[in-house]
């Protein structure tokens, strides 16, 4: 017998799709530890689609290591995921899937080719009420950190977060990270 083929390791993902949307709490995180959700060959699709799901349904849970379990699940997942962890940043009701979501993303942000669009992204949310106050903030800090965070994007949001330094501790926490970056040195 040789190797799985793509599309029988995507029909794969379409049946453990099917069975999460049938199934409950335990078979979610039975497919959360399963290799195929980050296998780099699974259609990116499916992996959105699991992603979402995955997500979606942790308002119903309480246990921290569930939230903990699906932030490295998310992670293993890659950068093909971050799309679908902004539409639930954006778009999701529940105060715990945005802020797991932005935890996921940050996480993945490392595997990113780029982080300027993410850094962007998070900007706006600095003063809404869609993530922990600061989180934004402290996100943007660490992204302007990354090696592939543009120059000019870095000097713009360092001198920002200087002028209004004394609005709070998140921006401090976020000159610190700027400030060591790379792009803060050009």
């Amino acid at each position: 017998m040789g190797p799985v083929s793509d599309e029988a390791r995507n029909r794969a993902g379409e049946l453990i799709l099917q069975s999460l949307h049938e199934s409950g709490r335990a078979v979610r995180a039975l497919v959360m530890e399963m290799q195929l959700c980050s296998h780099e060959r699974l259609s990116p699709r499916i992996k959105r689609e699991l992603a979402l799901n995955f997500i979606s349904q942790l308002h119903e849970v309480t246990a921290e290591r569930i939230h903990d379990l699906t932030v490295a699940t998310l992670w293993r997942m890659g950068p093909e995921v971050a799309g679908a962890l902004q539409v639930t940043i954006r778009k999701s009701p529940h105060r715990v899937e945005r802020e797991t979501a932005a935890r996921a993303l940050l996480e993945i942000s490392d595997r990113l080719k780029k982080v300027d669009d993410l850094i962007r992204f998070l900007r706006p949310l600095e003063k809404s009420d869609a993530l922990v106050p600061g989180q934004a903030i402290r996100m943007v800090g660490r992204l302007c950190a990354h090696p592939k965070a543009s120059p000019k994007l870095v000097r713009e949001i360092f001198k920002d977060y200087s002028k209004r330094a004394t609005e709070g501790f998140d921006r401090i926490a976020a000159l610190g990270w700027i400030a060591s970056s790379p792009g803060c040195e050009s």
